[in-house]
């Protein structure tokens, strides 16, 4: 990684340290991460059907970088259902982040 591409996942990562960020690389198809706090923070995954939520540590430069801790992991029918639950749990200050993120 050249030293402009180190700098731009830096600032890249950084922008979640105050508001929630989706990880636009790891979003595909219906699943999906989110991320608050830089770099270090917290983690929102939807993934296989699979709601999972935890915390991260030593994203710089970037996410994918990071040390992930799953506190807890809830199964759905589909990515569908847990979109469902995430959104009516999470309200609506996520949904704002979110649509400011992309």
């Amino acid at each position: 990684m050249t030293k402009q591409e180190y700098e731009k996942w830096r600032r890249e990562t950084l922008k979640s340290k105050d508001k929630w960020q989706m990880d636009l690389i790891h979003c595909k198809s219906d699943d999906c991460w989110f991320y608050h706090g830089g770099e270090n923070g917290k983690f929102i995954m939807i993934i296989d059907s699979t709601l999972s939520l935890g915390n991260y540590k030593y994203a710089i430069p970037h996410l994918g970088d990071a040390q992930f801790e799953v506190l807890a992991e809830k199964e759905f029918e589909n990515n569908e259902e847990a979109w469902k639950y995430l959104l009516e749990r999470a309200g609506i200050s996520f949904l704002i982040d979110l649509h400011s993120s992309i």
